[in-house]
């Protein structure tokens, strides 16, 4: 009976740990599709936003920018169907681990979902994840800002799209 019992608990530990190895992360994603033919990959990191933060202005644009420490998007528009579709389902199963949703939307076949990693009541990480028969993207923000600084930053961009 101990010799079953030790053995199952051996084979729960081994698959545990296989699932683990083969969870999917968020950088994975970034690292795998960016060398994707098409693929276009912005990564403005902490320096670049330095000096962009000294360059801004003092508009509410430019407030939120200063609580932003790096950004990276992926864009993958101009990839083609199979790599979208290999994109879609590594977003479908990746790992978001200590993020919450704040918006998930699933509308005709496309999937939208804005996550944010919490800290202090400040919002350390933000991700947005666009995939599904569409355009393809990838968006993390890093910084510390609170939800109401987002409500601006929406606020401000309202009037330029207007007509859809």
């Amino acid at each position: 009976m101990k010799r079953i019992a030790i053995i199952l608990i051996a084979a729960i530990i081994s698959l545990s740990g296989t699932m683990l190895a083969n969870a999917i992360t968020v950088d994975d994603c970034f690292k795998e599709f960016s060398t994707a033919r098409n693929a276009q990959l912005v990564n403005v990191n902490s320096f670049l936003m330095w000096i962009a933060k000294k360059c801004a202005g003092n508009d509410a644009n430019a407030e939120i920018m200063k609580k932003i420490d790096s950004v990276r998007v992926l864009d993958l528009e101009d990839c083609s169907a199979d790599v979208k579709n290999q994109f879609t389902k590594k977003m479908s199963n990746v790992s978001l681990d200590g993020m919450d949703d704040l918006v998930n939307v699933n509308e005709d076949g496309n999937k939208v979902r804005i996550l944010a990693k919490m800290k202090d009541d400040k919002i350390s990480k933000l991700l947005v994840m666009c995939y599904g028969s569409g355009d393809c993207c990838l968006v993390e923000i890093n910084g510390k800002f609170a939800i109401n600084d987002l409500d601006g930053v929406v606020k401000s961009q309202m009037p330029k799209h207007n007509d859809r």
